[in-house]
C-alpha cells in the first residue's frame, strides 16, 4: 500500500509539472477508486470496533 501511494503521489507531481490537467483528473479517480476500495476491504473491521 504504501509503495502505491508514493508511486501516486510520484505520478501527480510529474503531470503537475506537465501542466496536463486531464490526466491529473484520471490519477485523481484513480486514486479515489483505491481509497474507496481499501474502505470497502476495511469496513467489517471498522464496524467491529464500534460499540454500541
Amino acid at each position: 500500500m504504501k509503495e502505491s501511494l508514493w508511486k501516486t503521489a510520484t505520478d501527480l507531481l510529474e503531470l503537475i509539472d506537465s501542466g496536463d490537467g486531464r490526466e491529473i483528473q484520471t490519477l485523481h479517480n484513480r486514486l479515489s477508486s483505491e481509497l474507496m476500495q481499501d474502505y470497502i476491504t476495511n469496513y467489517p473491521t471498522l464496524l467491529s470496533n464500534v460499540v454500541l
